[in-house]
């Protein structure tokens, strides 16, 4: 997780912030895919990447955070500049657009481990997202005993 906060292309901020931070990019350098890594509350269990690949449309995919890595278009990477270099080499194939028309957008449900209603308590994003692997985390490696 620590490689992926301390990423230069991680930002803290919400959905507006990295919008606006993409498109100043993107009018500073037009030919450039200007893209970004964050966290959302609504789906903590995700790494979602923003990216404009032309105009002005934000795309965000959605990258499951798993123990064993990060679950990105079918495959399993254990570091973000892997996951990086594929998605820079493999954008422009057909085969790449063809799963993205058919990607879900996940919504996490709103329950703690108690089966009630979620609160954030003040969380930023980051922190959401910290917490929920972490409780992910250990209750598999406790199952698994």
């Amino acid at each position: 997780m620590n490689q992926v906060i301390n990423h230069r292309k991680f930002d803290k901020g919400d959905f507006d912030l990295i919008e606006s931070k993409l498109k100043k990019e993107k009018e500073i350098e037009p030919k450039i895919i200007p893209y970004l890594f964050s966290f959302s509350s609504e789906a903590p269990q995700y790494l979602i990447l923003s990216y404009i690949p032309k105009a002005k449309d934000v795309v965000r995919e959605y990258i499951k955070i798993k123990p064993k890595g990060l679950v990105f278009h079918d495959q399993i990477y254990t570091n973000l500049n892997t996951l990086i270099a594929w998605f820079k080499a493999n954008y422009k194939n057909q085969e790449y657009h063809k799963y993205l028309k058919h990607a879900k957008v996940p919504i996490a449900p709103r329950t703690s481990a108690r089966g009630d209603k979620a609160e954030s308590g003040g969380l930023g994003n980051i922190e959401i997202a910290i917490n929920f692997v972490a409780n992910f985390v250990t209750q598999r490696f406790c199952q698994s005993r």
